[in-house]
């Protein structure tokens, strides 16, 4: 019943039909007309949770709803978050595959203050075809339990492939607004985030860890910090296994953050085989991080050989109000790591 319901929704502005449980959506590759139509069509027949809701619902943020939430998310494929608050516990939300997530104008997750060093609020683990529009999530980063970890995230993706993200509004993780990494499957693949504002996280606005294929458009990014790599974007693999790769971040606006963007590729020059980034950064701004942009020096290995190899564009740059606007000596005199270009219009 799910599959066939998303399949009715996406044929009604003209994409092919497919098998009941086989999607062939590409959220990844959508236009914005294409988009704006899918948001209207998921507006209009997304099964509401409030229905979900016991009979006696508040509409505060004061009760922990998160079983009845996952459970109207389990049975539905296209779904709309209440018009009110809701209060979560520690134990997040899964999404699941071929799956549209809309939150309608005064919708907002809110998390229950948790003890636990990690969480997700919105979990995209080893799925595909997913996409959630205008999510609206606050952490517990100023009433969290503990003092332990920096694994908070608002939404994790990992392992997923083709996901779209529309226009967030992430506040107060614990540790990042937003998670993109491994699991099961070892990359994430072909996942956009549009727009959006993202800030005062306690580590990272965006952590990018694994990736092939990665758009982040026209994202706000602030005052994300409280424990290191404190940046709006940080793309910084864990081990050598994980890819990054095909990586643009375009017409982003990153302030008052310790770093505006860090690369820190050093785990890649760990490994046996050489690999490729190619990462592009396009019109980014900064205003009054410690540093604009931060290229974090990789460190020789074993073998004393250059493992990381790509290339790393940055074009039009513009940053404002930094102590260091671009960090980058220190990584260029270790002659290790991608070739970095700077280019204008």
């Amino acid at each position: 019943m799910r599959w066939t319901f998303i399949c009715w929704i996406l044929s009604l502005y003209s994409v092919r039909a497919y098998p009941q449980n086989i999607s062939t959506q590409d959220f990844f590759m959508m236009s914005q007309p294409d988009v704006n139509k899918l948001i209207d069509s998921a507006r209009r027949h997304a099964y509401p949770l409030v229905r979900a809701l016991p009979a006696d619902y508040v509409t505060n943020g004061t009760v922990d709803y998160r079983y009845y939430i996952q459970h109207a998310i389990d049975q539905h494929a296209v779904v709309a978050f209440p018009p009110f608050p809701v209060l979560i516990n520690d134990s997040g939300l899964t999404i699941h595959s071929h799956q549209l997530i809309f939150f309608p104008p005064g919708s907002l997750i809110k998390l229950l203050p948790s003890k636990q060093p990690g969480y997700q609020i919105l979990r995209i683990h080893d799925v595909e075809h997913v996409a959630v529009f205008f999510p609206h999530i606050v952490g517990d980063a100023s009433q969290h339990l503990d003092n332990k970890g920096e694994w908070g995230m608002g939404i994790s993706i990992r392992g997923s492939r083709d996901v779209l993200v529309y226009h967030p509004d992430i506040q107060y993780c614990w540790g990042d607004g937003i998670y993109i990494g491994d699991e099961k499957n070892p990359v994430s693949r072909e996942v956009k985030i549009m727009g959006g504002n993202i800030a005062h996280n306690r580590r990272n606005g965006i952590s990018v860890i694994s990736a092939d294929s990665l758009i982040i458009d026209s994202t706000v990014l602030s005052f994300n910090t409280g424990t290191w790599p404190k940046a709006g974007i940080d793309i910084e693999p864990n081990v050598f296994s994980n890819t990054i790769d095909h990586i643009t971040l375009n017409r982003l606006h990153t302030y008052g953050n310790y770093a505006g963007i860090i690369i820190n590729l050093n785990a890649l020059n760990t490994g046996v085989k050489p690999v490729y980034p190619q990462i592009t950064i396009q019109d980014p701004v900064d205003s009054a991080s410690t540093f604009g942009l931060w290229f974090v020096k990789i460190r020789p290995n074993k073998t004393n050989t250059n493992l990381v190899q790509g290339e790393i564009q940055v074009i039009h740059g513009r940053w404002m109000r930094n102590s260091t606007p671009v960090l980058i000596n220190d990584y260029l005199n270790q002659h290790l790591g991608p070739r970095v270009q700077f280019l204008s219009r």
